[in-house]
């Protein structure tokens, strides 16, 4: 899962043509990724709140490292609806927008497609956050997905990523007190596209 914790670098806009699912970098065109990858977060120091149940790819011919025309995962876990706030223009660069939940502000976030209309917004309604894994203590390190409900099929909501969040803690006893909206929740199998 450590994977899907890529960052766009510069101008980032979706590919014209299907490449990629949303969730892997390959589904846009961009000056770069960044992935800090799993740093220490490893065994023991990983717990992981969300889980795959099926992933399946359909490729374009029969080269089977070619092209693919679809692909999904099929996760169970928590999922809430958010609002995004951007933040002022001097604050935290590497996460430009705030994660609201109940008016409360529990995750800092980025956006994948940085001149998208989404980003040039000071506030966007209808996005979900997936929470999806915890580091250690998980003061810097509780991630997840930023998602934008795109239908529903076979009677799932199905979903592609806009962006990736992290929630960041001055306290263990702060940092459940933000994880307390997605632990209220009932954990939800979905799509991702």
């Amino acid at each position: 899962m450590h994977d899907i914790f890529w960052d766009t670098v510069g101008k980032a806009e979706k590919s014209p043509t299907y490449r990629a699912p949303s969730w892997s970098w390959l589904s846009l065109d961009t000056q770069g990724i960044s992935w800090k990858g799993p740093q220490s977060c490893l065994g023991e120091e990983f717990q992981l709140h969300c889980r795959v149940l099926q992933a399946e790819t359909t490729l374009a011919g029969p080269n089977r490292f070619g092209a693919i025309t679809d692909a999904y995962l099929k996760l169970e876990g928590y999922i809430i609806g958010v609002k995004l706030v951007r933040n002022p223009e001097h604050y935290l660069k590497s996460h430009p927008w705030s994660v609201f939940q109940q008016g409360q502000n529990i995750a800092k976030a980025k956006l994948d497609l940085l001149d998208s209309v989404l980003d040039s917004t000071v506030s966007v309604p209808n996005i979900w956050a997936l929470l999806i894994s915890t580091c250690g203590n998980g003061q810097n390190g509780t991630r997840g997905l930023l998602l934008e409900k795109t239908r529903r099929k076979d009677g799932l909501d199905v979903f592609r990523r806009v962006g990736s969040f992290t929630i960041y803690a001055e306290s263990v006893f702060e940092l459940e007190m933000r994880l307390f909206y997605w632990k209220e929740s009932v954990s939800k199998v979905c799509i991702l596209e």
